[in-house]
């Protein structure tokens, strides 16, 4: 953690590594989604070795008074869930994605305090994830739109729908029906809930 204490810039947390006690790189990571410019990474050795964590800044950008928290450890890693808000006051049951079990899910309560974003910090077989997972709170209800092998799903709105692009080429498409004169608004939130899509409606 870097930038989420306060600073802006991409500067100490540019870049973490971890290395062997061979001197390979088991893995490497810069900006992230979620972290946005506060890199995170998972790895898993073949054998039993000392391993170096290393955290260095952007050449030219690094300055020695630019402060970071270092998280180590098996701590769960969870990258977004679904569905990823509802009302407030809600209680949602989600599932997590990410660097967790398959089928992991938990449940969480939306604040109902004016807020239209929350950071939660989902547990994960007793362990809390050191990076929120966030959530978007208002909006219209909920909805699971249905859908068979020939036919788009199928919403109605005013609705919230929630779902996954699951390749750089993916897509999905809903249906719904409009009224003459009724005016609809279509918004994607992706970015906002940090999250890698660049989506195009």
């Amino acid at each position: 953690e870097s930038m989420r204490l306060g600073h802006a810039g991409d500067l100490a947390l540019e870049v973490l590594e971890v290395i062997d006690g061979e001197g390979n790189r088991l893995g490497s990571a810069d900006d992230t989604a979620l972290g946005r410019k506060d890199p995170w990474l998972h790895f898993q050795v073949g054998k039993a070795t000392r391993c170096e964590v290393r955290v260095r800044g952007a050449p030219g950008e690094a300055s020695p008074n630019t402060p970071y928290r270092l998280h180590v450890g098996p701590v769960p890693r969870p990258t977004g869930a679904l569905p990823c808000g509802g009302r407030p006051g809600e209680t949602l049951d989600v599932e997590l994605l990410g660097d967790v079990p398959a089928g992991t899910r938990a449940l969480v309560q939306l604040p109902d305090d004016g807020r239209d974003l929350f950071a939660w910090f989902p547990e994960v077989q007793g362990a809390f994830a050191p990076t929120p997972i966030w959530l978007h709170v208002g909006g219209p209800a909920n909805q699971t739109a249905v859908a068979d092998a020939k036919h788009p799903a199928v919403c109605a709105v005013p609705c919230a729908v929630h779902g996954l692009v699951g390749s750089p080429a993916g897509s999905t498409t809903f249906r719904f029906a409009a009224k003459k004169g009724q005016p609809i608004e279509l918004r994607v939130i992706a970015r906002e809930l940090r999250s890698p899509l660049d989506p195009v409606l």
